[in-house]
């Protein structure tokens, strides 16, 4: 496989080592960034910690200075990363328009998939990119489960042979451990956005390469979780636009209780990305049999109690 389209050069590190000291690095600064987060007030006032207070919304930073630093050089996709980021912190700080937000998201995924390639691959490459980025922010809605998902979608990609993905599967792992059920820090929309840029920059080469079983492997959760989402918002009266609580983690939680929730919907990407490594039909057997085994947890009627404000 291929570089990912504008990542830089590949580490000569070896993977499990580039993995260890990633997730290290994300141990160790995430209660530097939960603090930084509190003392700029970027905390979500409707959670609370362990301790009983809100929990920060500063996970994206640590996501961001471990690529850096396992990344210094400067490439396309560090670039379209930190201004993804700073869309989702502005969106933090300021709750800014979804709709403006989906067309800056469309506009940097053009950024990063177009230079260079014929019309078909930069179209499909730009739909996958920002579609990759809008299912990690419509995801990240229960402790625990954009970064297992991330952590998952990471080292299905050093199972594959892409780059990048040891990085950004340590880095998961490492906010695990602060983002677990009950959560000391979360995402924000700054991490979603981070974490689904590098997921979905990371495996555009699949899709450009007209290889995209196995990107849809890593991130299979999500995506389905999206397109049961757009369904649901665009079949419902209403703005298609606004969240709601009806989400596949939203009714595994119900269903199950955090901890058994998150475990489900991990343990269906897990399966998904062991797939992917396979025999193709047996993947695309696999994953449609895994799809299928979503579906009962899928809300495709909007409820308007559940509609958030």
């Amino acid at each position: 496989m291929s570089s990912a389209r504008g990542a830089p050069p590949e580490t000569t590190l070896p993977p499990l080592i580039v993995t260890l000291l990633a997730g290290l690095a994300a141990t160790l600064l995430t209660p530097v960034a939960s603090w930084a987060g509190r003392g700029l007030a970027l905390v979500d006032t409707a959670a609370r910690d362990p301790d009983g207070r809100a929990v920060p919304r500063t996970g994206g930073w640590v996501l961001i200075v471990v690529w850096l630093l396992a990344n210094p050089q400067p490439s396309r996709l560090t670039f379209v990363l930190f201004a993804v980021w700073l869309i989702g912190l502005h969106d933090d700080r300021y709750q800014s328009s979804a709709k403006v937000r989906a067309v800056l998201i469309a506009i940097l995924a053009m950024a990063l998939a177009v230079p260079g390639q014929p019309l078909l691959a930069a179209a499909t490459g730009t739909l996958w990119v920002a579609a990759v980025v809008v299912a990690f922010d419509f995801v990240d809605g229960i402790d625990g489960l954009a970064p297992g998902l991330g952590a998952l979608a990471g080292l299905g990609l050093v199972l594959l042979g892409g780059p990048g993905g040891a990085a950004i599967g340590g880095a998961c792992l490492g906010l695990l451990l602060w983002n677990r059920p009950t959560a000391r820090i979360h995402l924000g929309n700054n991490g979603s956005n981070a974490l689904g840029l590098l997921v979905g920059g990371l495996t555009l080469p699949f899709i450009q390469l007209g290889q995209p079983l196995p990107a849809i492997a890593l991130v299979l959760v999500p995506l389905v979780d999206l397109v049961v989402s757009l369904v649901r918002r665009f079949r419902s009266p209403g703005n298609p636009f606004g969240g709601d609580r009806l989400h596949l983690h939203h009714q595994a939680l119900r269903a199950g209780g955090p901890v058994r929730g998150l475990l489900r919907l991990l343990l269906v990407a897990a399966i998904a990305v062991g797939l992917a490594a396979g025999n193709p039909w047996l993947a695309a057997a696999g994953m449609a049999l895994l799809t299928a085994g979503l579906l009962p947890l899928a809300v495709w009627s909007r409820d308007p109690d559940a509609t958030l404000s």
